[in-house]
């Protein structure tokens, strides 16, 4: 049904590999493969080195990713991460091994908002380190304000993320459809 309207899917690594509530990884599900199976490309998302993943992957961000793109079972084509480098240096050593199938070549790293691990996510520092650290796609979520400006930002309130917001806190309002507390809201702008 999905593929009458999609080419792909983007899931939580957790829909691919669950995790136990006792910390450990559980069998693989079925969705990459039932996915692929009917012509769909798979991202997956969720992969930070500062958050547990499982005792299965020894807090290590590489074998994580090899997890996901380099199994008897499935690969990924894609990973969405803050962490662009660790996975295009897991995927390039990996790429190195000459019985490897070109699937797992083929995988693309997604940076979410830049290199947001060392840079603030939706800055040029961020997206510029992304791209050396070898990210295929950068996701970045693009916001318009109110006399057509388009711009890098994950929310469309300003409040939270940006020092921006101080310049334009007149215009705070509470809109109870996009969040319960009132923030300054990137269409209001100009």
């Amino acid at each position: 049904m999905i593929k009458t309207f999609a080419s792909g899917i983007l899931v939580p690594k957790d829909y691919i590999w669950p995790v136990g509530k006792d910390g450990y990884l559980q069998p693989a599900t079925t969705l990459v493969v039932d996915a692929h199976r009917e012509g769909l490309i798979v991202y997956a998302l969720g992969f930070a080195s500062d958050v547990f993943a499982s005792y299965k992957y020894s807090y290590d961000l590489t074998v994580e990713y090899l997890h996901f793109v380099d199994n008897s079972k499935f690969s990924v084509d894609g990973v969405v991460t803050e962490f662009p480098g660790s996975a295009s240096n897991a995927i390039t050593c990996l790429a190195q091994n000459p019985n490897l199938s070109p699937k797992v070549t083929n995988t693309l790293v997604i940076s979410h908002s830049g290199a947001s691990i060392d840079y603030p996510g939706c800055t040029n520092l961020a997206y510029k380190k992304a791209i050396n650290d070898g990210a295929d796609i950068i996701d970045c979520n693009v916001q318009m304000t109110k006399d057509g400006v388009a711009f890098c930002l994950e929310s469309t309130d300003l409040l939270g993320k940006t020092n921006a917001a101080m310049a334009f806190m007149d215009r705070s309002i509470t809109i109870p459809g996009i969040q319960p507390k009132s923030g300054v809201f990137t269409f209001d702008v100009t």
